[in-house]
């Protein structure tokens, strides 16, 4: 080699050494990964890297098993992290047979088997946890005793899509088959979104709201001993475009007549037992305001009356039908207020269920009631009774096959305001109106309806 060249080889030799010398070696950092149950799965993909690399991480679960998650929270497997200090990830695994409680924040994900999870006995989700349950994902419990349970802090979250829908069924595909799922969390995380359960209801209702707080849209609710939906006073802040159908008794009850007033729009109910909303308990008294809305069935008072309290005001939308029991009635108290007017091609109907009779009206209020478009079907005595200082505003009044139609009791002269137009009194066995004082009650029904023979009035003395 010439003197030349091995100067100049030299010289790079000599620069790289400088180079190589100058530059600031990079940190080396150690990846640990870890599984929380060697039992349920292994991981892989740690080892010493150098500051800034990108490496993969893996969780396996075994046979019976699924990765929920890392215990930082990620629930991506396989997973890409990048290497800025010594760090350990432990990966956490759940049975595909689930028992017990969960609690800690916890994703069930999407297998590939027909049924990604069964569940034995009723899971509880407890604590503060949030259970996430990923669309298309389908869930089958063992026997009758099968079921979740979201208690008062926890969480549970259904958001399926229409493609891939969340599925809850039985083992054995029969109407009660398994329980049902509970709620008693007011957590804004508890959504139901394409959610279908399928014949369950062994505790006699597929979903128990308790007095939770729940979002429920575009569900299925197929398949019940009893109710498709049950519950206190919950809180629906959305309940849309679902469909309950094959019911033992009817799609929902709840104890409150107030908690219905949050359905909204697009619901269906279909080849359910008795298509009503059941008002399930005692009386239903009512001291605030109330809007009573039009559904696309009809309401069961079941076992009280509907008692206006206080300074409360009742509307009633055109189009609502209800159903009382034996006991049933709506009462009017003396400070409250009743609203109920339908319009001439939607009618706000009152009658009895089955083949038994109600109590009827009565109003005491002196806050100015008003009806129009009202029809009163079979009462046990008196359709609407009027009395004291009540000021009732009664117009195109329909009562039919009532033992009386109206009845007059006990007013006060000089305060009670009375006034009527365009009643059809439909076969009143006993009388369409009946009164114990007649003396001017502003002569509301002398000058409408004249008092003549053919109008079968019977005063207190016949």
């Amino acid at each position: 080699m010439s003197r030349f060249l091995k100067l100049f080889a030299y010289t790079i030799a000599l620069g790289a050494l400088l180079f190589s010398s100058c530059k600031k070696e990079k940190e080396e950092y150690t990846i640990t990964v870890l599984s929380a149950d060697e039992q349920k799965g292994s991981v892989k993909g740690g080892g010493t890297f150098e500051e800034g690399s990108k490496i993969t991480i893996e969780a396996e679960a075994l046979e019976g098993y699924h990765f929920a998650r890392w215990d930082d929270g990620i629930a991506e497997n396989p997973r890409t992290v990048e290497v800025v200090k010594n760090y350990t990830y432990i990966a956490q695994f759940i049975s595909d047979t689930l028992r017990g409680s969960i609690y800690e924040n916890t994703t069930l994900r999407k297998g590939n088997s027909e049924i990604d999870y069964i569940i034995d006995g009723e899971l509880r989700i407890e604590g503060s946890a949030c259970v996430t349950i990923e669309p298309g994902v389908k869930i089958a419990f063992t026997d009758t005793t099968g079921g979740i349970y979201v208690t008062d802090d926890a969480a549970l979250k259904m958001e399926g899509t229409q493609e891939s829908p969340i599925t809850f069924q039985g083992l054995k595909e029969k109407i009660g088959g398994w329980g049902a799922i509970r709620y008693a969390s007011k957590r804004a995380e508890n959504i139901m979104k394409h959610v279908i359960l399928n014949n369950g209801g062994n505790k006699k209702y597929l979903v128990d709201l308790g007095n939770s707080k729940v979002s429920i849209e575009d569900c299925t609710f197929n398949g019940s001993l009893g109710y498709g939906i049950s519950g206190g006073t919950p809180i629906l802040t959305s309940f849309t475009n679902n469909t309950i159908s094959n019911c033992g008794i009817s799609p929902i009850s709840f104890a409150s007549l107030d908690a219905f007033q949050n359905i909204g729009e697009g619901n269906q109910y279909k080849d359910n037992k008795e298509n009503l909303l059941v008002v399930n308990g005692s009386d239903q008294t009512i001291y605030g305001n109330l809007n009573i809305k039009k559904q696309a069935i009809s309401y069961y008072i079941k076992g009280g009356a509907i008692i206006l309290q206080g300074n409360a005001s009742v509307k009633i939308e055109p189009g609502v039908k209800f159903y009382f029991d034996y006991s049933g009635a709506i009462k009017v108290g003396e400070q409250a207020t009743l609203i109920a007017e339908g319009t001439e091609s939607e009618h706000i109907e009152f009658t009895p269920y089955g083949k038994g009779t109600w109590d009827g009206l009565r109003f005491s209020s002196e806050k100015g009631s008003k009806l129009s478009y009202c029809d009163f079907n079979i009462t046990r005595e008196y359709a609407i009774t009027v009395e004291g200082r009540a000021n009732a505003n009664l117009s195109n009044i329909a009562i039919n096959e009532s033992q009386f139609g109206i009845n007059i009791v006990e007013p006060d002269n000089r305060h009670m305001v009375l006034k009527v137009a365009n009643f059809l009194f439909s076969n009143c066995k006993k009388g369409n109106i009946y009164y114990d004082y007649w003396d001017e009650i502003h002569d509301a029904f002398e000058d409408v309806y004249p008092i003549k023979n053919e109008f079968n009035i019977f005063s207190e003395e016949e």
